[in-house]
């Protein structure tokens, strides 16, 4: 049992890159790809981790980020997006600081069970 320990580990680290997006900026995605992963609400999407599939189906700049070092940027010429403002959050798709929700109000894709 022991043993199969690591072998648990390293299958489920593989599995979370094999869903990682690797479409790049301007290049076409499916928006309906997007979904959070089950179990750990984690967005993926068809585009790689420095662009977002927008509303056109192509992979767009990312506009905003929620992490404090981000993935993707190392030695690039594309300018790491800001972290959002006081009253502002970054979304799944980090296409754009948007202003916080009320409380009660719908929440973001599928976070409240809703797919939208």
């Amino acid at each position: 049992m022991i043993l199969l320990l690591p072998f648990t580990l390293l299958s489920l680290t593989w599995l979370s890159f094999v869903d990682a997006g690797s479409v790049t900026y301007n290049h076409t995605c499916v928006v309906d790809h997007q979904r959070l992963q089950v179990g750990t609400y984690q967005f993926t999407t068809d585009c790689d981790s420095m662009t977002f599939c927008n509303s056109t189906s192509f992979c767009d700049w990312r506009g905003c980020r929620r992490d404090e070092f981000p993935f993707g940027y190392d030695n690039t010429s594309i300018k790491v997006p800001p972290r959002c403002d006081t009253g502002y959050f970054c979304p799944d798709e980090e296409s754009g600081c948007q202003t916080m929700l009320d409380v009660g109000s719908a929440c973001q894709f599928n976070r409240d069970g809703n797919s939208y």
